[in-house]
């Protein structure tokens, strides 16, 4: 990619744009207890609750508990950069520790509590990190990590563990030596986020200071302070995980938080809570609409629905619209790499209440956020496309990451003159709706034509017995390159012929899209750490 030209296409957002003057911070710290401190004087006290274990933390706390972590770290030696590594269900306590770490001066990085001690290693080792704080039950994995490294790194749990430093000992630090004017510059990394590794190994997205402060910004036009809280079925390793968390101490909203995500606890904290808003993925939202036990409670406080991170199928819009007092069923587009790209949310300002905007269409993920310029690439010539025109969505923001830690093939390849090459296949149409139609790394070809499989799990979906539907190319034995392959997990009670499923689809796709690897039953489908499903591991199925 090369820069802008008068000659390329470019679609830019239609919001009003949010100038960069109005930072008046140097680090992200200084700018979360200004606004934490506006809040408690705005009567705002509550800033999030583990719907699990009712502990709660407040703005009022954030002052004095980031003092004592980062006097914490500051005795155990932390200067201006180290590293310090986080693998943890928890969702309270460690958002004010990450503050706590940045008011020292040290950056945080994320690794998935599911990573292998080999990969938790190399990232230790990428980062030179000093400290891993984990949960109990990562312990071992932990130590596993550490024990071939040339330096000291100290292991703190959430809990008690043998030979580990309690986070507990942390918020018992008197706050002797927390730097009163430590200097920051924007420019300095305060986050570093590992990518799923979905479509290769996985990689460390960079946040600075500025981007962070200014993901707080771009997302201040989404209307806040509903009297119910909002429940958000989010890890603090995920970009929204943990960005959000902070933007909610810039805007005062109170969260329902959850350190183990699974129907039983979400079921309970719609009934206990009673949030206006519910966030996550379909895989966790669905039960809410079509779980037999979800008839027993009382639904009727859910006004809005978010999702995001995959391409949405139609059937989804249409099962969750059908809670008792649902008003709007919100998407958006996003990534590791750039967390707020697209919504389907009115930001625009003109409206006091959380809304979606008007005649979204119900498979589009919105339009461009504040600042945010796309660009859709041709596959083959690289030329840019106008609407309504398939190819590569590139994607130019002041949220987009530095780029990737200690990774310069990759940042040569993927962050080119403040673009990005997002890896995924979409469009835009004349009225600026943006639309992912899928990863381009897992669509194929059959005779030089483009399949998708999101477009045939879409019509599968359509079938009346089909519940969940995953299609993945498989070679072509007759020399077509690819054909394309699907399972299906059926409705509850439901029987179907596979034959007759297929014949369902193909009668309704082009003939290049015809399920010539066939339908397979199966129980489930294979899924990943998000709840997203598995093309790469439905693969490698024995059907």
């Amino acid at each position: 990619m090369s820069n802008p030209k008068i000659s390329e296409i470019i679609l830019r957002s239609a919001f009003n744009f949010v100038r960069e003057s109005t930072f008046k911070y140097q680090g992200i710290s200084e700018y979360l207890l200004e606004k934490a401190k506006e809040n408690v004087e705005g009567g705002r006290t509550k800033w999030m609750t583990n719907s699990i274990t009712g502990e709660t933390t407040y703005f009022s706390d954030l002052d004095s508990h980031s003092r004592k972590i980062a006097s914490f770290f500051i005795k155990r030696g932390l200067q201006k950069g180290d590293k310090c590594i986080y693998l943890t269900s928890d969702v309270t306590r460690i958002f004010t520790i990450v503050v706590g770490i940045w008011r020292a001066g040290g950056c945080v990085a994320s690794s998935y509590p599911e990573d292998t001690a080999d990969t938790l290693a190399d990232r230790i080792k990428d980062y030179k990190a000093k400290w891993i704080l984990c949960d109990v039950s990562g312990v071992t994995q932990c130590k596993s990590a550490t024990r071939d490294l040339d330096w000291s790194v100290e292991v703190i749990t959430f809990g008690e563990a043998e030979g580990c430093t309690s986070v507990d000992e942390i918020f018992q630090d008197d706050g002797s030596e927390c730097h009163e004017n430590l200097e920051y510059k924007l420019d300095d990394p305060a986050l570093i986020l590992c990518t799923s590794g979905t479509t290769g190994k996985s990689k460390g997205a960079i946040y600075n200071n500025r981007q962070v402060i200014q993901f707080c910004i771009s997302t201040d036009g989404v209307p806040r302070h509903n009297r119910n809280p909002a429940l958000w079925l989010l890890r603090c390793t995920h970009v929204l995980g943990v960005l959000y968390p902070m933007r909610n101490v810039f805007v005062g909203d109170y969260s329902i938080m959850m350190n183990q995500i699974n129907k039983e606890n979400i079921f309970k904290a719609v009934d206990v809570y009673k949030p206006f808003l519910v966030f996550g993925f379909p895989l966790f939202l669905l039960p809410l609409a079509t779980d037999p036990e979800a008839k027993k409670l009382d639904l009727s406080s859910i006004q809005v629905v978010c999702t995001g991170g995959i391409v949405i199928k139609e059937q989804f819009y249409q099962t969750m619209m059908t809670l008792p007092n649902i008003k709007y069923v919100i998407n958006g587009f996003g990534m590791t790499e750039c967390g707020a790209i697209t919504t389907t949310v009115d930001i625009s300002g003109s409206s006091g209440e959380l809304r979606a905007i008007e005649n979204v269409p119900s498979t589009s993920v919105g339009k461009l956020y504040p600042n945010t310029m796309l660009k859709v690439l041709h596959l083959e010539s690289g030329e840019t496309l106008g609407p309504n025109q398939s190819g590569e969505l590139c994607i130019s923001s002041p949220i987009l990451c530095a780029g990737y830690y200690n990774r310069p093939e990759e940042n040569e390849k993927t962050f080119q003159n403040s673009w990005i090459r997002c890896g995924d296949l979409g469009y835009y149409d004349e009225q600026g709706f943006v639309f992912v139609v899928d990863r381009i790394k897992e669509t194929f070809k059959y005779f030089n034509n483009h399949i998708s499989p999101a477009e045939l799990e879409e019509h599968l979906l359509q079938h009346p017995a089909v519940a969940e539907a995953c299609v993945f190319g498989v070679k072509d034995l007759d020399g077509g390159d690819h054909i394309p392959k699907a399972i299906v997990v059926l409705k509850q009670g439901q029987n179907a012929n596979t034959d007759e499923i297929r014949e369902f689809v193909d009668a309704k796709v082009a003939p290049y899209k015809k399920i010539r690897g066939g339908v397979f039953i199966v129980k489930s489908l294979p899924r990943g750490k998000t709840g997203k499903v598995l093309r790469s591991e439905a693969a490698k199925l024995s059907l």
